[in-house]
């Protein structure tokens, strides 16, 4: 039952995965696993709590060879704080475009206008002549918009 829910879920976004992990590993890894903490975070809690809640049996004893069944479903919510983190406070190697504004959409948020981190890298040109050479500009992922799960327990 649960497995259906999250099927039915999937069907309702497009699907970015492919694009995602590509675009965000130009960075490195240390970069793309510190941006994917934070946006993957709301959705770990809004899983966590729809595990947690709905979950009861009845005390009651039963006559002989009855069944307690129950069918229950659970929703949780990202609360508004949980759809954007400032990407500014994590420690990247990547410099944020000036351009781009600091708030970061989460999986359960989204932005039209996304953060740029710069990877850069000074080059000695020779006779005294140092540059800035970018190698890789990375757009940060838009979220879901989806701030919320629903999770079906059979019981």
């Amino acid at each position: 039952m649960i497995l259906c829910g999250i099927l039915q879920l999937g069907h309702m976004t497009p699907a970015r995965g492919q694009l995602f992990d590509v675009e965000i590993m130009k960075g490195g890894i240390s970069d793309a696993e510190a941006i994917l903490q934070d946006y993957l975070e709301p959705l770990a809690h809004i899983i966590g709590s729809d595990l947690n809640a709905g979950w009861y049996n009845t005390a009651r004893p039963h006559k002989l060879g009855g069944l307690d069944i129950t069918a229950t479903v659970s929703w949780a919510k990202a609360p508004s704080s949980a759809l954007f983190y400032d990407i500014s406070k994590l420690n990247l190697t990547g410099q944020l475009d000036p351009a781009s504004p600091v708030e970061m959409p989460t999986v359960a948020g989204q932005s039209d206008d996304r953060p740029h981190l710069v990877y850069s890298q000074q080059v000695d040109l020779g006779g005294g002549n140092v540059q800035d050479v970018e190698f890789a500009r990375v757009e940060i992922p838009d979220g879901t918009g989806i701030d919320f799960f629903p999770c079906p327990w059979d019981n």
